[in-house]
């Protein structure tokens, strides 16, 4: 079963902003010298454990983002070199008495959720973090804790308001078009039943089509939870969206738009530059429409890595 963990870290040696430059974002948590911690990473951290990540002594105190573990706990070499500032004389290669585990960056919050609202939310009020005298480099956090501090962070901020003639607040266009089977798609029948994502992208099996695509099939889960449906749409033909599909084993709709109507409708079929080129074609962008049919949100600029954390992000 997943556990939830708080891990703290002094921006000043290691931050938040290191993690995300190392290796593949990834990096050992050597270091630790308390026997209760370490007890933590020995016993109890596993492979799929998610960890908020806290900055301590610093100014702005406070959960910075989320990582995971990545490799259970092995022996910290570092206790057994006499150079390290982690040197311990009593440990030995037969006999380490320490151990790190890696963890790797998932998710980096807009700002720092800060100590001084975790100690006034009431929700929070059994969280060890938060009882006296309790200093520990790692601490366990229960999944509720765990949630209700993602649900802290900020929102992503919008990117714009507006976009061609349709703003946040106005009622989406309603359209109806082929999947990648063929099959008609009405955004008409999820209205009033379901959040409605609708995304713009340029052309499928691209790079960037090719992750944001991948980002959205990963979180199917979580957006069932969510009660939120998502329609990706380019102007590419059935046929070429089943290929992608089928290649990439996506788990949602995508919906073919081959003379951009629907672009034109929602404002996103204008000019872009690409290496000093200009032309006509898809402006990458995502609607997020309410229960009520009205845009809640416009994404535009997208960042086709983060795409799908953005989306969950907005919609919680």
């Amino acid at each position: 079963m997943k556990k939830y963990w708080l891990m703290k870290t002094e921006p000043n040696t290691f931050s938040i902003e290191d993690l995300i430059a190392s290796p593949k974002k990834t990096t050992q948590w050597e270091g630790i010298r308390n026997y209760q911690a370490r007890n933590f990473m020995r016993d109890e951290m596993k492979v799929g454990d998610e960890v908020l990540l806290y900055h301590s002594n610093c100014k702005s105190i406070g959960v910075v983002g989320v990582a995971t573990v990545s490799k259970n706990a092995y022996p910290d070499y570092f206790s057994l070199d006499k150079k390290s500032q982690y040197f311990d004389p009593k440990s030995s290669m037969e006999n380490n008495r320490w151990c790190m585990v890696d963890v790797k960056f998932k998710e980096k919050f807009d700002t720092t959720v800060l100590l001084s609202d975790l100690k006034n939310e009431k929700k929070l009020e059994g969280m060890q973090l938060l009882k006296k005298g309790n200093r520990l480099s790692i601490l366990p956090v229960s999944k509720a804790e765990f949630n209700h501090i993602l649900k802290m962070k900020p929102k992503p901020k919008v990117k714009t308001k507006k976009i061609g003639k349709l703003a946040i607040g106005h009622k989406a266009p309603l359209f109806s078009l082929k999947n990648h089977k063929g099959k008609n798609i009405s955004i008409k029948e999820y209205l009033g039943k379901k959040n409605i994502v609708v995304y713009f992208y340029p052309k499928a099996l691209t790079p960037g089509c090719t992750v944001q695509a991948c980002g959205i099939s990963d979180i199917k889960d979580k957006l069932k939870k969510l009660n939120t449906v998502v329609f990706g749409i380019s102007p590419d033909l059935e046929s070429k969206l089943l290929n992608f599909v089928e290649k990439k084993q996506l788990n949602f709709n995508l919906l073919s738009d081959p003379d951009h109507s629907i672009a034109n409708k929602y404002g996103v079929w204008g000019k872009k530059k690409f290496m000093g080129r200009e032309y006509i074609g898809i402006l990458r962008t995502s609607f997020i429409i309410g229960l009520d049919g009205k845009i809640k949100h416009i994404m535009f600029p997208v960042k086709t890595k983060t795409h799908h954390e953005d989306i969950i992000s907005f919609i919680k």
